[in-house]
Order: structure tokens, then C-alpha cells, then sequence
């Protein structure tokens, strides 16, 4: 009795932020997934919300230059695709400062939640694993965290002595459509009996993408048919020409198939020393970041377009510049008509610490420590000229003690504080300098009560967002609160249900934006008497794992007050059209699915189904940039040394847009993969070949900002080794 006494007011009052559904696309049948993000010790089987895992095989298939792409392919999960190396995850309709990106379980600190065409610093061919923590886990993770976590995981800090003194690992790929080409590799070695290092790299890079013949739009196209009708002549043409030749005959082409300025390099290094002893370890890593990378589409100062100009000059590319010039004469007649060539390049210095240590005090068996602070900047050029340098200076901290188990209870409690100093200078300053610090306390419980395990927790938020310049300060006191339950009602079958309320502050840019913001193509302006949002969840979640059927779905249903979104006025200031960021009631839901049924030893079927909406309650008018349906249907086959797969991946037309939103026909992809283990007695060592998109369809991203000027890429094929020892 003394348990039931004891969860009751906190089912009433705790939330519990998180927490379950599958693994990747093929989910493994059998295999319990421990969840790192929570600090308090879960599995892929024990919690109320989606979560999807990706690592191992599956991530060596998967991994793209940006997190958003590596992850688009999972259930409820689609990207932003502002090209190839900036693309940020989106999870069932929610992005930008509503998720959280996340590096060892401490943010990402860069501006990749302020614009769509910032790239995720952190990201890349180092990535172990990722995390997808789906729907409201502002519980762990703060108000910024109201609409999903990623948690990137890459091993930069040791938490346990290697085996055998030593392991190593690296990875390597060359991609046919950009000749995309990259590798990775990372060595931890025990020194002693206590000390263990780490060290890791990566390098890759790719030329501009190729996408299929009249895939490119021009403005004045929007009201064409987007169909496929050139595809399979694209087909021969690429053959017939290749890489080589593609620069010297796009120009011929009324439709050029490059999708211009959309290649991207990008390094990194990190070395990381622990001491790890029998009762826990204290480790520190340092990194360095250092990319660089087009925006496709023009999103420069030029003045007015020309077609022919802009044609013209995407022929030629940057490579062919001073030619063009000193031949032909044209650029001073024209340049003033041409959009510029934006670039963008970063770079982040990155300190992280984390520890964790065995306790006997009062009621707590274990704490950790976890603290990250890095330098941020990236400068865009536009031409040659420097446009805008955006500079983030911050940190970020937590505690979490781990409760001592009770009998069926169990939990913790903890504390969390960041900070960021963020600026923007230059022509594309549509943000003033500003300084935003938060601190949170939290707690989150668990009570087993025969097959019904109740979840349940609560945090408190403060946040103070200030401008450098003058005394202008808003200041928020943020609570939030969920609960959840799963009943194991038999052995292969759980159903899972989890409620919350949580509160987001306004970000510095919904409050103080007033420029132009030319990756998005607006004027934005900010509104500084903001309130903060609040927002209602319910998930209901269905599980069935099986030898033969494995079985997930779930429901969920979000209804926001005072929900922070950007509108278009109709006005127009520095020819751009003004949007500003206003308040209204909103409301989002969806269903996620996936089944996989072996059809006989080794082969399995699978299908997954995506689905979401997402509208203002007052007018009855969809929020913009929502994706649209999907569906996938495949077959996977496994044995010891193959792995062999094929999937057609279709995607629904978009025709529910907002005001002024153009929308997107449908398409359908075909991809395969095929693993190979060449050596029965090494397990660490594998080659693949994976194929996207093989019969070079058209296809565009709703939820990009440049679909028509940057489609997804066109046919390509990956050959990759992977080594683990």
C-alpha cells in the first residue's frame, strides 16, 4: 500500500518525459535498446513515448552529411533540406527551436535552430548512434525540447575501460551522384589501468548534387505539372556524358540538372582522456569543427532576376567566373541583376566534461555530471564579399542524481542551466545581439504495480532573454508536467499511453527579429510583448514484438495555446515580403506505424506509414512547411555474411498549404542496399553498396524552403567499407 500512497500525488503532478517505440525502419525483433538520453536508466521497452534508434548497419546505411537527412527516412521524422549539408530533423511537423539537437546529452550550441540554412554543428561520420526522443520531452531537457530530442552519440568521452586495451574504428564512402567522398575513424586505447584516450576524425566533402531533368524550377513555373516525363531520356544523358562533361553541357539544357552551389566540405577532430575507476569515471574532450558549404538558389543581395542572367551564371559556376568576365564583358552589365553565390562557413571549438559517480548518500545510488562550452561562428559570403558573420557563445550544464531503488520505485531528480550569447552582423542581421540564460530543476518517478509500470514527473523553468543593446529584457517562469503508463498486457504485447502540459518561452528572434532573412525570402519581424506558448499532448501507443510479427504504432494529438508561428502580411519591405511572428491557437496530431512480418527464416516484409496535420484553430488554415503522407513497403533479408534489402517509399502531394505556400506533387522512390561480412571469424568488418532514389525521379521536400530551386538529389549509389575492431 505504501507504493499506491506514494504514486498517486505524483501521477496527479509529475511528468515524465519521454520515452518509447521502436528501433530504425527494420525493426529488430528481441533486441532491448538501452535509451542513454534518459539519465535514470530505460530501455526501448519501458517507455510512454516514440523513440527510434539508429546505429550499427543501419546507421552505416543511413548516415548523410546533415543529421536531417540521415534521419528522414525514420517514422515520423522528415528533414528541412536546405541542400545537402544543412538539414535539420523535423519530428511529426515540429522544428527549429521546438527540438532540441543534442551532442553526448548536451546542446549543440551553434545557430542551427535560427535559420534553415545553418548547418547542426557536430554532426558527421563520427556519429555511434543517434536518439530520437519523439514529442514533448521537455521533462529532461528544457522548454526548447517541447517538440522532441536527437541525441547524437559519438563516443568522444570513454565511460568504461576498452577491451583489451584497445578498439578502433573507421568508415569510408564514395557516392556517385556529387562524387561524394569521405572517411572516419577513431582509436580509444587504455593507458594503465585506469586512464583511457580517444581520438577521432573526419573528412568528407562532395561536388554539387545532380537531380533529373526538369527538376528545376524557375519562379513562373510554379503552376506546370511537375511531372516525370523527361526522366528516362535524363537517364541516358547522364550515362552518355557523366560527371566529367556534366558542367560543359548543362548550359544546352533549357533545365540545368546541377543543382548549383550546393557542394559542401566539412573536417573535424577530437581528442577526449578519461580515469575511470571501479566506482565511476571523469573524462574531458576537446574538438574543433571547420566547414563549408553552398545555399542553393540564389539567396544573395542581388537586385532584380534575370533569367537569363541567372541561367547563365549557373552554367559557368564559380569555377569559370574570371573567364566569363574578361571574355565576354558581361559582368558589369548584368552583375547588378544577378542574385549572389551565398557561402557559408563554420567553424566551432567545442570543450566537453562528463563523469559519473557511484554514491551512498541519503536516497541516491549514483550521480552525473555533464557540462559542454563552445565558440561558435559562421560567416556568409555573398560573392566574395562578407554578408553576415553569426557568432553563439554559450554553455550548457546538468546534474542528475539517481534515486536508490525501493522496492518497484524508482527515479531522480536534477538540475540543468545555459547559456547563449548569440549576435548577428551584417546585411542579413534580421536578429539583434542577445544574451538568453536558463536554469530548470526537475524530477522524474517510476512505480511497477503488477503489469502497469506509471511514469510520472515535473520541472520548473526560468528563462531571461536581454538585449546587448539598451535595458530591453523579458524575463518567464515556465512549468511542465506529464505522466504515462504501460501495461504489459502480455508478453510480445504492451500498450503505452502518456499525457503532459508544458510551457516554451519565445526565442530572441520571435521576439526581436525586424530584417531580412533571405533563406526563408522574407522580412521578419519580431513581436516583443509575446507570451509564452502552452502546450496539451496525449500519445496512445500500441507494441507488439513477436519472432514472427513486430508490431508499433502510435497516435498523438498536441493542442497548443498562444503557439508562436510567422505569418505573411501581404506588405513588402526591401522587396522581400514582410512576415511577422504572431500568436494563435493551433493544434497538431498524427499516426505512426510500422509492421514487419518473416516470411520465412532470414526474410522480412515491412511497411511504415507516416502521418500528420497541422492547422490554426481560429481559421481552420494549415501551418506551413507540415509534411505530407508517407509510406514504405520493403523486404529485408539477413544471414551472417549478406544483409540485402529493397524498399519504394512513397510520398503524398501536399495540397493542404497556408496563405501564399505553393504546393507539392507527389513522388515515389525505389532504394536498395546490399551488406556484405567477408570474414566469418571478424564481425567488425562489412562493405555495401546502398542506392537512392534508382530510377531518378523527381522529387521534392515539402518542408524545404528551396524545393523547387534544390529538389532531393537524383539517382545515387554508396559504396562504403566499415571497420569496428
Amino acid at each position: 500500500m505504501k507504493h499506491y500512497a506514494r504514486v498517486l500525488p505524483l501521477v496527479a503532478l509529475m511528468p515524465l518525459t519521454a520515452w518509447a517505440q521502436g528501433d530504425a525502419p527494420t525493426p529488430v525483433v528481441d533486441d532491448v535498446i538501452e535509451i542513454s538520453a534518459v539519465p535514470y536508466g530505460a530501455d526501448s521497452e519501458s517507455l510512454t513515448q516514440g523513440v527510434s534508434i539508429l546505429q550499427g548497419d543501419l546507421l552505416n546505411r543511413e548516415i548523410e552529411a546533415s543529421i536531417g537527412e540521415t534521419l528522414s527516412s525514420l517514422p515520423g521524422i522528415s528533414s528541412t533540406f536546405f541542400g545537402p549539408a544543412a538539414s535539420r530533423p523535423i519530428i511529426r511537423g515540429q522544428s527549429g527551436p521546438r527540438v532540441r539537437i543534442l551532442i553526448g546529452g548536451i546542446g549543440s550550441i551553434d545557430a542551427s535552430s535560427v535559420s534553415p540554412d545553418h548547418a547542426v554543428a557536430g554532426e558527421g561520420l563520427s556519429i555511434e548512434k543517434v536518439e530520437i526522443i519523439k514529442g514533448p520531452s521537455t521533462l529532461l531537457y528544457g522548454p526548447s525540447a517541447v517538440g522532441g530530442v536527437v541525441n547524437i552519440l559519438d563516443g568522444r568521452i570513454p565511460t568504461e575501460m576498452p577491451e583489451d586495451g584497445f578498439e578502433a574504428a573507421g568508415r569510408a564512402f564514395y557516392g556517385t551522384n556529387a562524387d561524394e567522398r569521405g572517411f572516419a575513424a577513431s582509436v580509444t586505447a587504455g593507458v594503465g589501468e585506469n586512464i583511457a584516450i580517444h581520438l577521432d576524425g573526419f573528412h568528407q566533402e562532395a561536388d554539387s548534387y545532380r537531380v533529373p531533368l526538369g527538376a528545376i524550377l524557375e519562379e513562373d513555373d510554379h503552376d506546370d505539372d511537375h511531372d516525370d516525363d523527361h526522366d528516362d531520356h535524363d537517364d541516358d544523358h547522364d550515362d552518355d556524358h557523366g560527371d566529367e562533361h556534366g558542367d560543359e553541357h548543362d548550359h544546352e539544357d533549357e533545365n540545368p540538372r546541377i543543382v548549383e552551389n550546393s557542394d559542401y566540405r566539412v573536417t573535424s577532430g577530437t581528442a577526449g582522456v578519461s580515469f575511470i575507476g571501479d566506482s565511476g569515471f571523469f573524462g574531458i574532450s576537446v574538438s574543433h569543427l571547420d566547414s563549408n558549404y553552398g545555399i542553393p538558389g540564389g539567396h544573395g543581395h542581388g537586385h532584380e532576376e534575370d533569367g537569363h542572367d541567372d541561367e547563365h551564371d549557373d552554367d559557368h559556376g564559380d569555377e569559370h567566373d574570371d573567364d566569363h568576365e574578361d571574355e565576354h564583358g558581361h559582368d558589369d552589365e548584368h552583375g547588378e541583376e544577378e542574385e549572389e553565390i551565398v557561402r557559408l562557413d563554420l567553424k566551432q571549438t567545442r570543450i566537453d566534461i562528463m563523469g559519473g559517480l557511484d554514491t551512498d548518500f541519503l536516497i541516491f545510488k549514483e550521480t552525473k555530471v555533464r557540462f559542454g562550452w563552445a565558440d561558435y561562428e559562421h560567416t556568409e559570403f555573398e560573392g566574395d564579399e562578407v554578408g553576415t558573420v553569426f557568432t553563439n557563445k554559450g554553455w550548457e550544464g546538468r546534474i542528475d542524481l539517481v534515486q536508490k531503488d525501493d522496492g518497484a520505485w524508482s527515479g531522480g531528480m536534477g538540475f540543468q542551466a545555459r547559456e547563449r550569447d548569440f549576435a548577428a552582423i551584417g546585411e542579413e542581421a534580421f536578429t539583434p545581439p542577445s544574451k538568453t540564460t536558463e536554469w530548470g530543476l526537475f524530477t522524474a518517478q517510476e512505480v511497477e504495480i503488477g503489469d502497469v509500470t506509471l511514469q510520472g514527473g515535473l520541472r520548473y523553468d526560468h528563462t531571461r532573454v536581454k538585449l546587448d543593446a539598451g535595458n530591453q529584457a523579458r524575463n518567464f517562469d515556465q512549468f511542465s508536467i506529464s505522466t504515462g503508463a504501460v501495461w504489459q498486457v502480455a508478453d510480445p504485447f504492451r500498450l503505452t499511453v502518456h499525457l503532459s502540459r508544458t510551457e516554451r518561452a519565445p526565442t530572441a528572434e520571435e521576439l526581436f527579429s525586424n530584417g531580412p532573412h533571405l533563406a526563408t525570402n522574407s522580412f521578419e519581424v519580431g513581436d516583443p510583448t509575446l507570451s509564452k506558448e502552452t502546450a496539451y499532448s496525449a500519445e496512445i501507443g500500441a507494441h507488439y514484438h513477436g519472432d514472427v510479427v513486430d508490431f508499433e504504432a502510435s497516435f498523438y494529438y498536441t493542442g497548443y495555446e498562444d503557439y508562436i508561428f510567422l505569418y505573411q502580411t501581404g506588405g513588402e519591405e526591401d522587396g522581400l515580403p514582410i512576415f511577422m511572428f504572431n500568436q494563435a491557437n493551433a493544434t497538431f496530431y498524427g499516426l505512426e506505424a510500422e509492421l514487419s512480418v518473416e516470411i520465412v527464416e532470414g526474410l522480412r516484409g515491412r511497411t511504415q506509414v507516416d502521418w500528420v496535420r497541422a492547422k490554426v484553430n481560429a481559421t481552420d488554415e494549415p501551418l506551413p512547411q507540415i509534411p505530407p503522407l508517407s509510406f514504405a513497403a520493403g523486404l529485408d533479408y539477413s544471414s551472417n555474411q549478406f544483409d540485402v534489402g529493397a524498399e519504394v517509399r512513397y510520398v503524398d502531394a501536399q495540397n493542404r498549404v497556408a496563405m501564399f505556400e505553393e504546393p507539392t506533387d507527389d513522388y515515389t522512390l525505389f532504394n536498395a542496399y546490399l551488406t556484405w561480412r567477408p570474414f566469418s571469424n571478424v564481425d567488425g568488418v562489412s562493405f555495401s553498396v546502398r542506392g537512392r532514389n534508382l530510377f531518378n525521379k523527381i522529387a521534392r521536400n515539402h518542408s524545404s524552403f528551396i524545393k523547387d530551386a534544390a529538389p532531393l538529389p537524383g539517382r545515387d549509389v554508396r559504396f562504403s567499407i566499415n571497420v569496428d575492431l
